[in-house]
């Protein structure tokens, strides 16, 4: 057995697990990076940056997702970044993508109809940062060496952002737009930093993805 966070390896502990356990890390870290020609200008304008937003519906919570990342959308455009919506589920994130878009009473730039992995990372490349609830935004997000500031739905994405070292991520309780607009702010006056340590977590977390990689071989040969 292999987990991707030492937070999993503990509640592993804590239930009474005592057979070996590996840690390893999602094999969406050995991702190669695409070729980004013809990228580079993305939705960028002028002087505006494009932050990319990866939302989810979290169902049975009575949050109102749409209405947080609306505003947040609204308030990241006045502040002089360029918000992009990011559907990594076309099923799910659409239809939300949508409802932000329709509560700001207009269009919000998005990016929808990637079938591949290789595809998104090549249209994360337009980013200077992300902002993500989807846990594969941010890991996409992490092989195109882009950070990313974790909003949390579930505890595997607090458990993410505590092992890539790019600060807490938010808890969505109390959260609200002008909320994540000063945590985005707070953030990107760490964007150096955050690089640096993106570059050297990056290829700690390629190494783990080797371990499940293998334990794979190890199973299809038995």
């Amino acid at each position: 057995m292999s987990v991707r966070d030492p937070g999993a390896l503990q509640a592993l502990k804590e239930l009474g697990y005592t057979r070996p356990v590996k840690m390893a890390s999602d094999s969406a870290f050995l991702l190669p990076k695409p070729n980004t020609a013809g990228e580079a200008e993305g939705f960028n304008v002028g002087a505006m940056k494009a932050v990319g937003i990866a939302p989810r519906s979290v169902k049975g919570k009575g949050r109102d997702i749409a209405g947080l990342f609306g505003d947040f959308c609204r308030l990241l455009y006045q502040s002089g970044s360029m918000p992009v919506l990011i559907a990594m589920d076309k099923g799910e994130d659409s239809p939300l993508i949508d409802e932000i878009s329709k509560k700001q009473g207009g269009k919000v730039p998005d990016i929808r109809k990637v079938s591949t992995p290789m595809q998104m990372q090549q249209r994360m490349s337009r980013m200077e940062t992300v902002v993500a609830m989807r846990l594969h935004a941010g890991i996409l997000a992490a092989t195109m060496g882009i950070p990313a500031m974790m909003v949390s739905y579930d505890p595997k994405v607090t458990a993410y952002a505590r092992l890539m070292e790019m600060g807490n991520a938010l808890q969505l309780e109390g959260l609200t737009g002008p909320r994540l607009l000063d945590s985005f702010i707070s953030f990107q006056r760490d964007r150096e930093r955050n690089l640096k340590i993106l570059e050297k977590k990056l290829g700690e977390q390629q190494q783990a993805a080797e371990v499940s990689v293998e334990l794979v071989r190890e199973f299809v040969k038995a």
